[in-house]
């Protein structure tokens, strides 16, 4: 069984980021999960406070995702993402979005992928889902097996049947079919043209793993 679901940021709100999404037409429209951008590296998502205090009044399952920067340590980027959070506020795994394109050692760039992962899920108490497309992974980061061992998968892949998945995985939890420049932000209640549309299975919804 599959459930829509929304992961969001900065660029589905107008500035200065004071009104929220209309949270009630992405449930009209069968939406069940949204995943708001909560850091990248050591900043804030600057409309992370509006969209989650307004989030929370919806029966929507919930969660929060960190763009990953290989430039930053471990711990500066847990400290951004657990800011002003509490793993009392979740219903669902975070996510970790994997895919700036890097020239540095990858030794050292997938200690620190680790360092946060693991981080993650010790604070929330859930699984942690990697967000990241085959190309991008396999590149730039680890085209190893056994990644889906500990790590769910959330994969960017538009257009196909059915995406491509990373060498790691053999199966998807979430699958983002459809992005920029789809049409769709109005449609679900953002202030966007475009919004980022996934497919996720039961366990990226309640934690389940």
């Amino acid at each position: 069984m599959y459930y829509y679901a929304n992961d969001t940021s900065q660029w589905q709100l107008l500035k200065p980021y004071l009104t929220p999404p209309r949270y009630q037409l992405a449930v009209d429209r069968g939406v069940k999960l949204v995943v708001p951008k909560k850091s990248q590296g050591p900043w804030q998502d600057p409309a992370f406070v509006t969209v989650w205090n307004e989030l929370k009044k919806f029966e929507l399952y919930r969660s929060v995702y960190h763009y990953f920067e290989p430039t930053y340590n471990a711990n500066t980027q847990l400290d951004a993402l657990f800011q002003n959070l509490t793993p009392q506020d979740l219903t669902s795994p975070m996510w970790l979005d994997v895919e700036r394109v890097h020239y540095m050692d990858k030794s050292l760039v997938i200690r620190r992928m680790l360092d946060v992962l693991y981080g993650m899920k010790a604070w929330s108490g859930m699984p942690v889902a990697i967000y990241t497309s085959a190309s991008k992974f396999n590149y730039y980061y680890s085209n190893k097996p056994g990644w889906g061992n500990d790590w769910m998968l959330v994969v960017a892949h538009y257009g196909p049947a059915n995406p491509v998945l990373p060498n790691g995985w053999e199966d998807w939890d979430g699958w983002q079919f459809s992005a920029d420049k789809n049409g769709l932000g109005r449609f679900f209640g953002y202030q966007s043209a475009s919004v980022d549309v996934d497919l996720v299975k039961p366990q990226l919804l309640g934690g389940a793993n």
